[in-house]
């Protein structure tokens, strides 16, 4: 059987399947690291693809037709995968497919309409408190403290803090610096407010364009500065994983449970979709707070 190697998902010309074409799979790997800067996604993504491969054999990966993307939802449901991971699996491949549609290999993607099962609603929740927060602040150089004080603080993905330039900040009338953050993929334009703190700790490393700058002044990388995350948290005793994402987890839970507007934080992470802002809710409040509290009720006991 052919499939995608198995480290950083690339097809080799001796493992490409059938009928795939000389470049269009490795194009589409290429493409999803692109448009999410996650190696995790990346991996994910081709790891799904073996998955496919296991189940569809030897034939032409462009022989698919929509009724084998019912029958491969059914044989994810029936080899006792978690919803969620089926979901991810069907994802995969509606990716792939489409990227096939759009660049002409195909005409029509057989997976647009492939059932996927139903999730129930899902919470996200940060690994990380406070105390954890200021431990690294307390124990961080000025390019670590920078880094950590930008995603803590703005809720920004990867991508979006390495991409933001200097350029992009401005201050209002009333000397408050804010950063404008350019849509990507379903990611919404936005306005986000940077801290004083923060805008202090930026200039401290300003070397070049970029906020975030690699040591030449360049664009830096994603697996640069999850590393450099990696060793703060070591070096802060902390026996919990930090990483860019966690942050922006951080930011969401806990600024919720401060009180934030729900609106405010969809703002600022740049959600398409308060729906998918409310996952932090539950995580971030917990029981301390719900509806009935507000209601202000004082019933006497019964006799």
């Amino acid at each position: 059987m052919t499939e995608p190697a198995e480290r950083g998902g690339t097809v080799r010309r001796s493992q490409r399947p059938a009928g795939a074409g000389p470049t269009w799979i490795d194009m589409w790997l290429k493409a999803t690291l692109d448009r999410s800067g996650s190696r995790e996604t990346h991996t994910a993504y081709a790891r799904a693809l073996r998955r496919f491969h296991t189940w569809w054999g030897e034939r032409p990966l462009l022989a698919v037709r929509p009724a084998d993307a019912v029958r491969y939802a059914e044989y994810l449901r029936e080899s006792g995968l978690a919803p969620s991971s089926q979901s991810q699996a069907i994802a995969a491949m509606r990716s792939l497919y489409a990227f096939a549609a759009r660049s002409g290999v195909l005409p029509a993607s057989p997976f647009q309409n492939a059932p996927t099962p139903k999730l129930g609603p899902r919470v996200v929740q940060s690994a990380l408190d406070r105390e954890d927060l200021e431990q690294m602040l307390k124990v961080a150089r000025p390019r670590p403290r920078a880094v950590l004080l930008l995603l803590a603080t703005t809720g920004l993905r990867i991508t979006e803090a390495l991409e933001a330039r200097w350029s992009d900040t401005f201050v209002d009338g009333h000397g408050r610096t804010g950063l404008r953050v350019a849509p990507r993929g379903r990611a919404r334009a936005r306005t986000i407010k940077l801290l004083p703190v923060v805008v202090e700790s930026l200039g401290s490393i300003r070397h070049g364009e970029y906020l975030l700058p690699s040591r030449d002044g360049g664009r830096w990388t994603k697996q640069g500065a999850d590393a450099m995350l990696a060793r703060l948290a070591k070096r802060a005793d902390l026996e919990k994983p930090v990483s860019a994402e966690g942050l922006r987890r951080f930011l969401a839970t806990h600024a919720i449970a401060g009180g934030a507007p729900l609106v405010q934080v969809q703002q600022d992470l740049g959600h398409a979709a308060l729906a998918t802002t409310q996952r932090y809710v539950r995580a971030g409040v917990g029981l301390e707070l719900g509806s009935a509290d507000f209601l202000q009720l004082d019933p006497q006991p019964s006799t």
